[in-house]
């Protein structure tokens, strides 16, 4: 009665109330969700302020680059913590198991920050 009650009065301003179903966020191999959980806690340690959809937007990325055989190697520059790269790591190495297409992960870093701007 008192769940009706609310929902009438959301009503009267234009609100409803609605049950969210959980969502698989990998999208390109959803039967690899459970391994980029993994590899998101071991990752995430290792990153400052990394979100995991970015997360799971580089997984997916290193994904659709496999799947489509677009040539290159990896590059990832101001490397900091590692997070990252140990993503990229992993997605590498879960989607090309037997090392067929050869890529190479190249990581670039000041490991003294930025220089400040000059004329």
């Amino acid at each position: 009665m008192l769940k009706q009650s609310i929902k009438k009065i959301l009503k009267k301003f234009s609100y409803e109330i609605k049950k969210i179903k959980k969502i698989n966020i990998l999208t390109f191999n959803s039967k690899h969700q459970n391994v980029f959980e993994q590899y998101y806690k071991i990752c995430n340690k290792e990153s400052l302020n990394v979100s995991k959809e970015r997360f799971v937007s580089l997984y997916q990325s290193i994904n659709y680059i496999y799947k489509n055989n677009i040539a290159g190697d990896f590059v990832e520059c101001g490397v900091f913590m590692g997070g990252s790269a140990m993503m990229m790591s992993y997605a590498m190495k879960e989607y090309d198991k037997n090392n067929i297409h050869n890529k190479k992960l190249w990581l670039y870093d000041t490991y003294e920050g930025m220089a400040n701007p000059s004329i």
